[in-house]
């Protein structure tokens, strides 16, 4: 273990989604393992230790894990940018969702006289989109037990965070080129899934909110989900609507 202090652990799938945060940081310590940089410090009073996980999956998973196994984290954050899925939802809105799931971890159907059929046997457990079948993870818990399962919940604590602090925060809409039509909200609670895929698809987005009535989607909360899920320590996602996804 590189550092035993208590901390909190946020993740960024860029350098980008970190920035503003490196700026308040103090007390800051560089830690270099494998290619893979930690940077542990102080924010808002709080114990921390901030990575780039890289996008994806799979990064987000290895990155979040290595984190666990090299600091002493009491808790996983992850912040960054995500597609917009729920109509309501407008670009600069920040999501923070109570459960994430794999929405493309999928059966892919062959298709057969009356359309595309999942394999047999293999619980698809949501609607088809074509060939694609969505269907839980085998996932194994720190107690031990293996069960079937698509979402993951975040830490109740950490929802309950988020939900006072939704009531406090005041978003701006910017300024210049960047300015927004409309001043963004912080919305807490409802759905949100992730996948290996950069969705730019208005039928696909459709779907994902009339089968799993997401309010966002992105590439990595999921995972780091199912990463605390087996690790048994508190997780949430705070993602900002970068896009309306497709």
């Amino acid at each position: 273990m590189l550092d035993d202090t208590p901390r909190i652990a946020v993740l960024g799938a860029m350098a980008s989604e970190l920035s503003a945060l490196r700026k308040v940081l103090t007390d800051t310590t560089e830690h270099g393992v494998a290619g893979a940089a930690f940077t542990t410090g102080t924010l808002a009073g709080k114990a921390v230790v901030l990575v780039c996980c890289g996008v994806s999956m799979v990064n987000a998973a290895m990155m979040a894990q290595r984190t666990l196994d090299l600091f002493n984290v009491t808790h996983l954050v992850v912040s960054g940018c995500a597609g917009g899925v729920d109509p309501e939802l407008k670009v600069g809105d920040v999501f923070v969702a109570s459960q994430w799931g794999q929405y493309l971890e999928v059966v892919m159907g062959r298709e057969g006289p009356s359309g595309f059929e999942p394999a047999s046997g293999i619980p698809s457990g949501y609607g088809n989109f074509g060939m694609m079948f969505p269907k839980p993870v085998m996932v194994t818990g720190p107690d031990g037990e293996t069960e079937r399962r698509f979402w993951f919940p975040v830490g109740p604590a950490m929802l309950a965070a988020a939900r006072k602090l939704s009531a406090a925060v005041v978003l701006s809409k910017g300024a210049g080129a960047a300015q927004l039509d409309k001043t963004p909200k912080v919305v807490v609670g409802g759905n949100g899934v992730s996948g290996a895929a950069f969705v730019n698809n208005t039928e696909l987005r459709d779907y994902v909110f009339a089968t799993f009535e997401a309010g966002v989607l992105d590439c990595e909360s999921a995972a780091v989900a199912h990463v605390a899920w087996c690790n048994a320590k508190p997780f949430v996602a705070v993602r900002g609507l970068s896009s309306l996804a497709g």
